[in-house]
C-alpha cells in the first residue's frame, strides 16, 4: 500500500513539473476555457498526464515487495481517475479526453510491468 501511495505522489509531481515546463515554454491555456486553447498546449497537458501515469506505475512497481505489478497499476488508475474528474469538470477537446482516458491505463500497465521485471 505504501508503494501505491508513493507512486501516486511521484506521478502527481511528475505531472506538475511536466506541465510547468510545457507552459513555461509554450504558454498556457486560459483556465476557464481550455477547450479553446491551442492544440500544442493541450498536447503538453495530455503528454504530462501520460508521463505521470508512467512515473506513478514505475515508482509503485519498484517499491512494492510483492513482485507483482498490481500496486503500479493501481497508482496509475488513481491518477487516471483524477484526470477523468478534471476532464469532467473542465471542458477539454474530445481528442484529449479520448487520448488520456484510453492511453493512461495502458501506459500505467506497461510501466508497472517493466518496473517489476527490472526489479527482479
Amino acid at each position: 500500500m505504501l508503494s501505491t501511495i508513493l507512486g501516486v505522489f511521484a506521478g502527481a509531481i511528475a505531472i506538475s513539473l511536466f506541465e510547468l515546463a510545457g507552459h513555461t515554454l509554450g504558454g498556457s491555456a486560459e483556465a476557464p476555457k481550455p477547450a479553446e486553447a491551442s492544440g500544442s498546449i493541450i498536447l503538453v497537458v495530455v503528454i504530462g498526464w501520460l508521463a505521470g501515469a508512467a512515473v506513478s506505475a514505475w515508482v509503485a512497481g519498484r517499491w512494492n515487495g510483492s513482485g507483482r505489478a498490481t500496486p503500479g497499476v493501481v497508482a496509475a488508475l488513481f491518477l487516471w481517475g483524477a484526470t477523468g474528474l478534471t476532464l469532467w469538470t473542465v471542458p477539454h477537446p474530445m481528442w484529449a479526453v479520448v487520448a488520456s482516458m484510453v492511453l493512461m491505463p495502458i501506459v500505467g500497465w506497461f510501466a508497472a510491468n517493466r518496473a517489476v521485471k527490472a526489479k527482479s
